[in-house]
Parts: structure tokens; C-alpha cells; sequence
């Protein structure tokens, strides 16, 4: 499973600050010269690019379908929800599925 990032950009224009979630590296350089402002919609290039303040490996979500009994953090887990489904950021409460342990590791994230 490639990573996943968070970036924190400063737009060049306006100089506001948003956040792209849940992101590849590839995604986060072309956001710096493609992605509007989502405030001031400017466009930024080669020769003015938004501002990249700092980026941080994000956690892959905890996903458990709502009529579900257990938790998945793996995305390529058979139970892995697609739709009907509850999320989390942090580490749940609650029955982990094993297929998803067993396909990233004996322990879940967080």
C-alpha cells in the first residue's frame, strides 16, 4: 500500500492556508502548481506555486459498514466497506477484523 499525506499549502495569491487530505506525494506537487485556492481561486504555475508549509503520513481510516460487527483499516480486506459505512481517524473501540491484521501486520495502526 503506497503512503498517504496530508499537505498544508499557503496559497500565493491571498495567502490563506487549507489542507489537502489523504493525498500521494504526486497529488500534493501538482496541487502546489494546478489546484485553485479554495478561497480566492486563484491558479498557481511553474513560476508561482502555492506555498507547501509542511506535510505529515496520514492515517488510512478505520471503516466498519453500519450493520457491521467489526472495524477494518485495511482497504484491500474482502470487508473492506465501500458504501453504508461509519469512519474514524483514531483507533475504535470495539472487534478489529483479523483478516485486515493479517494482511498489514499483526497489530492495527495508531
Amino acid at each position: 500500500m503506497s503512503a498517504v499525506w496530508t499537505s498544508h499549502l499557503r496559497c500565493f495569491t491571498c495567502g490563506k492556508e487549507f489542507i489537502l487530505n489523504r493525498v500521494s506525494l504526486e497529488e500534493i506537487h501538482n496541487a502546489e502548481l494546478f489546484f485553485p485556492c479554495p478561497y480566492c481561486q486563484a491558479t498557481p504555475s511553474l513560476q508561482r506555486p502555492h506555498h507547501l508549509n509542511y506535510l505529515y503520513l496520514a492515517n488510512v481510516p478505520y471503516r466498519k459498514a453500519r450493520a457491521g460487527d467489526c472495524w477494518h483499516f485495511s482497504e484491500y480486506c474482502s470487508g473492506w466497506p465501500l458504501e453504508n459505512f461509519l469512519e474514524l481517524d483514531y483507533p475504535p473501540e470495539g472487534e478489529i477484523c483479523n483478516e485486515c491484521k493479517a494482511l498489514v501486520g499483526n497489530e492495527p495502526p495508531g
